[in-house]
């Protein structure tokens, strides 16, 4: 699993009081993902989930880092989502929470998730 490259995301997010997100480039395989506090004029992180089998999300959004930005789907939520879009196996299914869509997230299934800080 990435739990760790998901803490560090989550951990460098929480000292700002917003980050907005785009979607950078999307290969077919890997999707890059630019944040940053004040886009597109500054990217500070970009992160990259690599092998991506799925993808539900929006081009553009942005993320309250108090709440936290992204964590594996699990329990009932996953076997849902698995049901409805049969998720490749051994791709694991990433939840993305932003702030300003009430209670959708979006998602991602891809194999890892990497950060990269200051661009």
């Amino acid at each position: 699993m990435n739990t760790n490259s998901i803490e560090k995301i989550n951990n460098y997010l929480f000292k700002y009081p917003y980050f907005e997100f785009e979607i950078d480039e999307f290969n077919g395989q890997d999707l890059h993902i630019s944040g940053g506090t004040n886009l597109p004029t500054k990217i500070d992180i970009q992160i990259i989930f690599k092998n991506v089998f799925h993808l539900n999300l929006n081009k553009e959004w942005k993320s309250d880092p108090k709440v936290g930005l992204i964590e594996l789907a699990s329990g009932k939520e996953e076997y849902d989502y698995n049901k409805l879009y049969y998720i490749e196996q051994g791709h694991n299914l990433y939840k993305i929470i932003p702030s300003h869509t009430g209670n959708v997230s979006f998602y991602v299934a891809a194999k890892e998730v990497e950060l990269l800080i200051n661009i």
